[in-house]
């Protein structure tokens, strides 16, 4: 089954057989086949695991729910920058950081704060909950059982809500 598509303006052609996220790239100039697919995608990860960075939102169970927060960076500043969120016990809330600074502090009320993400080493964890860091290892989000700023459970996950770069 064949459609007829327009994308900036190029003529494409796309087949239902082929995955989404290739259909944009079918066009007349150029031609993808699923095949290549793996390997367009390890040239994306070069740089950060990532294209760009996430909007997350933490919520828990006993009504507690954060501000929209960004997890990673942009590719103006992803070799410099990796925001991630953290918990303010004074403020009792999620805040964003930078991780690549070695003094986190809630930008609200100043005090240290408790950073919600794992270091791994390697690049077999890149999710939407996940960013390279220049050392190379990865900083993953844990989607859930995060302590809650609010009621101290650990019941607290993490969604990705968005995309940002």
């Amino acid at each position: 089954m064949s459609e007829s598509l327009t994308y900036a303006g190029l003529p494409l052609s796309v087949s239902s057989s082929i995955p989404p996220v290739a259909r944009y790239c079918q066009s007349a100039q150029f031609r993808f086949t699923p095949a290549l697919l793996p390997d367009l995608l390890s040239k994306v990860g070069e740089r950060n695991g990532k294209t760009m960075g996430t909007i997350v939102q933490a919520h828990c169970n006993c009504g507690y729910r954060s501000s929209l927060l960004p997890f990673g960076a942009g590719m103006l500043n992803f070799q410099t920058v990796c925001m991630v969120p953290a918990e303010c016990a004074r403020c009792r809330t999620v805040v964003d950081v930078d991780y690549l600074i070695s003094d986190r502090r809630c930008p609200t009320c100043g005090v240290p704060v408790v950073c919600y993400v794992r270091l791994t080493s390697g690049a077999d964890h890149w999710t939407d909950m996940s960013w390279r860091l220049p050392s190379g290892d990865t900083a993953v989000l844990p989607p859930s059982s995060n302590p809650c700023p609010a009621c101290g459970k650990h019941s607290l996950t993490f969604a990705p809500r968005g995309n940002f770069d």
